[in-house]
């Protein structure tokens, strides 16, 4: 197959919707407690927290290509201040245990060194517990555990 990484900026982000609709899924089968925000979020919700909290910052997205089909992608964005975040990042299935994941995410970190990062951050949803060993190979560790209520939307 002829399979390439390529990047860009905001450009891409249509591109991505497909393929974060099957993470948003996969995240609300595997989610403890907060399935029901995962399947009420949007595509659209999700970019617009990550540009309200990068402000004037920039955002960078990789897409991974298999022939003439996407089959990945990293976002990565990083603040006015120098807060590099790794946003979201999906490998199809099929294209799973063949390197891109790490690829995709060592081009994000890559790209935030080089603009003077000063912390890179990502987020794991509970009940994803096997992306957690991918992400310490990285070097990224728990630094804190924020905890939430349940709201049961059948109670109000």
């Amino acid at each position: 197959m002829n399979r390439r990484i390529i990047s860009g900026g905001e450009n891409l982000l249509e591109r991505v919707r497909p393929l974060w609709h099957c993470l948003n899924d996969h995240l609300a089968s595997c989610s403890t407690g907060f399935q029901e925000s995962y399947r009420n979020k949007t595509f659209e919700q999700r970019m617009g927290s990550i540009r309200k909290r990068v402000g004037d910052g920039n955002i960078v997205v990789w897409l991974l290509i298999d022939g003439d089909r996407d089959r990945g992608y990293c976002i990565a964005s990083l603040t006015r201040d120098g807060k590099g975040w790794i946003d979201s990042i999906f490998v199809t299935e099929e294209c799973r245990g063949l390197g891109f994941g790490g690829r995709l995410l060592q081009s994000a970190i890559t790209w935030l060194d080089d603009n003077g990062a000063r912390c890179k951050r990502l987020t794991v949803t509970p009940g994803n517990d096997e992306i957690i060993g991918f992400y310490e190979r990285f070097g990224f560790r728990p630094r804190k555990i924020v905890m939430e209520s349940v709201v049961d939307h059948l109670t109000q």
